[in-house]
């Protein structure tokens, strides 16, 4: 049982450390970058779920556990509150992108309108001055 607990805990804070590596390099966001996002956290959050299933079983079970494994534990639940901080920092900087791209779209929509007027009026002036002659 020790020996589960002991991979189960490395696992997951090598998952959570990939993961904040990832986050932490990352500069941008294309679709295939949140895919390997959600993945990792799925799997830390597997992993969680594990942990605790575990420890619910050892404490139901009146068995007595070693400190590193609850310290690991602690470090393990740390670890997944600074991810859960950065995936939150990471939904702020996505909002704020797409407050942008909104302000961007409008912007062209606007100049596009211009644009499309300013032609039409120009052909109007040299259909009449074609006209004229």
């Amino acid at each position: 049982m020790k020996k589960l607990f002991s991979s189960l805990v490395l696992v997951s804070i090598l998952s959570v450390g990939s993961l904040n590596a990832a986050v932490s390099c990352s500069t941008t966001m294309d679709n295939v970058t949140i895919s390997s996002y959600s993945t990792m956290s799925s799997g830390v959050l597997q992993q969680s779920t594990g942990l605790l299933e575990l420890a619910q079983t050892l404490e139901s079970t009146g068995s007595t556990t070693n400190t590193e494994y609850l310290n690991a534990m602690l470090q393990l639940s740390t670890d997944i509150g600074t991810m859960a901080d950065r995936i939150l920092i990471m939904a702020d900087n996505i909002g704020i992108m797409s407050d942008r791209i909104v302000e961007v779209i409008n912007i062209n929509s606007q100049n596009l309108a211009l644009t499309q007027s300013n032609l039409l009026e120009a052909t109007r002036i040299f259909t009449e001055l074609l006209n004229v002659q």
